[in-house]
């Protein structure tokens, strides 16, 4: 049976099949030519993945020339859709050619070595301090502690919040002046982390700080995206970055760190900064900012409270920046035992329940759609919700003198 390409040229129908697609990406031209050929193929054409004259920079954003930067190499790799009657008539065709699993798709014939990453080096540079205070909410991940044992690496002060009946546990891998206990009364609640973030939000300003970091417990490495690899960074630079970038703009209450697997090395087409979207996981937060803008409320709800602030933020004129020449590598939810896996995430139709909460509590922009292999996950319209997309330069701030890069050097290791 022939293999039809379809209207758009970009799609293949294999052997006939329309029913399920799969992604395939080639390591090179020669490669996407030879697979044609082979196949007697004509008329398709492919999307090119990886870029060509990009630049990474957003025109409003004033990137300081000492900065880190976000240089991808550009190359062509070719992407296509295949569509099979079923799965194992895909199955059959991927036993019929040399091929590299990926994600949901694949790569013909392998994937390219440039892609690979740095697993043998390591970015290490000035560990400049913070400006702005660290805090490690956690609850049920004494023995694990992946965000505390990169934060501790890095030589960086940080306070890990549990909960009263924790402490213990906590207390036995981690120095009691690094540990802020929430009060009694505000643990276990069946709230998830709303009450820690609020109690962290009001100690930031008991303390005097006009910013205050929150970062997950679950957290696994902090890497430098550059030249298209992802390379550890053990060093403070990645919140240096998100802090100095942060301060030059009056308008901008939440900033943080983009997640690894939202990067892919192979992707060349990516900005060094998101704005008005999503920020997860590793956030610097205003500690004014409700009073700032008029919120109602601090942190509220039960689920999703990090889509739910940032898009109350947005409604009212506020705006958030996400770095993406640095990033975090985060597991998914659920997939680590303890915090909001052991508890509120821990029952029936969770997606569902999640999901309905987000959407009561902004209809205006947020859907229920099958994703990410779930029947129901949220879809945010971030730009629906946008009021203001322009940086505003905060005229009393001023660069620090900085080392080119923050200092960071790379360095080899076996």
């Amino acid at each position: 049976m022939s293999h039809v390409v379809k209207e758009n040229n970009k799609e293949l129908l294999w052997e006939g099949g329309n029913n399920i697609d799969y992604t395939f990406r080639f390591a090179s031209i020669e490669e996407f030519n030879s697979f044609t050929d082979t196949n007697n193929i004509s008329g398709l054409q492919y999307e090119n993945e990886g870029g060509t004259g990009y630049d990474p920079l957003l025109d409003d954003v004033e990137w300081d020339e000492k900065f880190p930067t976000l240089e991808l190499i550009q190359s062509i790799y070719p992407v296509i859709k295949i569509w099979f009657d079923n799965k194992d008539k895909h199955k059959e065709f991927l036993s019929q050619i040399k091929h590299k699993k990926s994600g949901q798709g694949c790569w013909i014939p392998y994937k390219p070595v440039e892609t690979i990453g740095g697993k043998h080096l390591e970015y290490i540079g000035e560990n400049l301090p913070t400006r702005y205070p660290i805090y490690i909410i956690s609850k049920g991940r004494s023995d694990t502690r992946f965000t505390q044992k990169c934060i501790h690496l890095m030589g960086i002060p940080y306070l890990i919040v549990v909960e009263t009946q924790e402490l213990d546990d906590y207390w036995e891998h981690i120095p009691r002046k690094n540990i802020l206990c929430l009060p009694p009364h505000l643990c276990n609640l069946g709230q998830g982390s709303i009450p820690v973030r609020n109690f962290v939000w009001e100690h930031s300003i008991q303390q005097g700080h006009k910013k205050y970091w929150i970062l997950d417990d679950n957290i696994k490495g902090f890497y430098r995206w550059c030249k298209n690899v992802h390379v550890k960074c053990n060093d403070s630079s990645c919140f240096r970055q998100v802090e100095d970038l942060t301060d030059r703009y009056s308008n901008v209450y939440m900033s943080g760190i983009q997640y690894k697997s939202m990067c892919p090395q192979i992707s060349r087409k990516r900005k060094i900064i998101t704005k008005n979207s999503k920020v997860f996981s590793c956030c610097l937060y205003d500690s004014a900012m409700d009073d700032k803008l008029g919120l109602d409320d601090r942190w509220r709800g039960k689920y999703n409270e990090d889509i739910d602030l940032i898009l109350r933020v947005l409604k009212k004129g506020g705006m958030t920046l996400q770095i993406q020449n640095f990033l975090i590598d985060k597991p998914t939810s659920k997939s680590v035992k303890g915090g909001n896996a052991s508890s509120i995430y821990d029952v029936v139709d969770w997606d569902l329940i999640k999901v309905n909460s987000l959407i009561e509590q902004h209809p205006d922009c947020v859907v229920d759609v099958e994703k990410f292999k779930k029947k129901h996950h949220h879809e945010v319209n971030y730009k629906k919700v946008v009021v203001c997309d322009t940086l505003e330069l905060n005229e009393n701030y001023v660069q620090e003198d900085i080392k080119k890069d923050y200092g960071l050097r790379l360095i080899g290791h076996s």
